[in-house]
C-alpha cells in the first residue's frame, strides 16, 4: 500500500496504482504464487486467503477479487469455510477503528456472508489487536450472530503473541501463544463449532 518516503505529517506516503501492482508481482515471484487469492481445501474445511488488491483503501478488496470470491464460496457451500483476509469484519472492536482498517466494502461483504452460511470464521490482523485488549477474545467478535472473527497481532513489538487454529472434523480450536512467557494462554483458548451444512 506505501511507496518511498513521507508526508509532512510523518505518515508513509500511499504508492500509486502501478507501484503496487509491482510489489503485487514480486510477492507472487517471492511466493512461487500465479495468484493474490486462492483457496484450500483441508479435511471437511474450505480455507479462502484474500488480498488487499484496491488501491483505494488500506483494507479493500477489488470488484474482481469480490467475483471470484462469490463464484468460490457457491461452488463450495456443502464445507465449512474459513477465510482470512488482513482486515477484519465491520463491528467486532468494541471501539471502531475507522473506514481505513475494516474489510472493504463494508455492504457487500456483509451481502457475501449474509448469502453463505458455511462461512462461520474470519481471520484478520490490520488492527494490532493484542490479548492484552478487550476486544481480542470477546463477544463482540461474532458477526451477524454467526461468524467469529479472529484478531491477530502483529509481530513489530517486544511482546510477541501469535494464534493457531486447529482444525478438527467437529471443531475448531483457537490457542494463543505467549512467546515472552514461553506457554499457551489457556484461558483465551476458544472452541469454534463449525456449520451444519446441508449436504455435507
Amino acid at each position: 500500500m506505501y511507496g518511498e518516503g513521507r508526508n509532512e505529517k510523518g505518515k508513509r506516503n500511499r504508492a500509486t496504482p502501478e507501484v503496487q501492482e509491482e510489489k503485487h508481482t514480486r510477492f507472487k515471484q517471492t511466493f512461487g504464487m500465479t495468484d493474490l487469492y486462492y483457496t484450500r481445501k483441508v479435511g471437511r474445511y474450505f480455507l479462502v486467503f484474500l488480498a488487499l488488491d484496491n488501491p483505494a483503501t488500506l483494507a479493500g478488496m477489488s470488484q474482481t477479487q469480490l467475483a471470484w470470491l462469490r463464484a468460490e464460496l457457491e461452488r463450495n457451500r456443502r464445507k465449512p469455510t474459513i477465510i482470512f483476509f488482513h482486515a477484519p469484519l465491520n463491528g467486532t472492536l468494541l471501539k471502531h477503528p475507522g473506514k481505513d482498517f475494516v474489510a472493504q466494502p463494508v455492504e457487500e461483504i456483509r451481502t457475501v456472508i449474509l448469502q453463505n452460511p458455511q462461512i462461520f470464521l474470519w481471520v484478520s490482523g490490520h488492527t494490532h489487536t493484542p490479548p492484552s485488549s478487550e476486544s481480542f477474545a470477546a463477544p463482540v467478535n461474532v458477526y451477524e450472530g454467526r461468524v467469529t472473527n479472529i484478531h491477530t497481532c502483529d509481530m513489530e513489538r517486544k511482546q510477541i503473541w501469535t494464534n493457531s487454529l486447529y482444525l478438527y472434523p467437529d471443531k475448531v480450536l483457537v490457542r494463543t501463544f505467549d512467546h515472552a512467557q514461553g506457554g499457551w494462554m489457556e484461558r483465551l483458548d476458544r472452541t469454534i463449532l463449525p456449520p451444519q451444512v446441508d449436504g455435507e
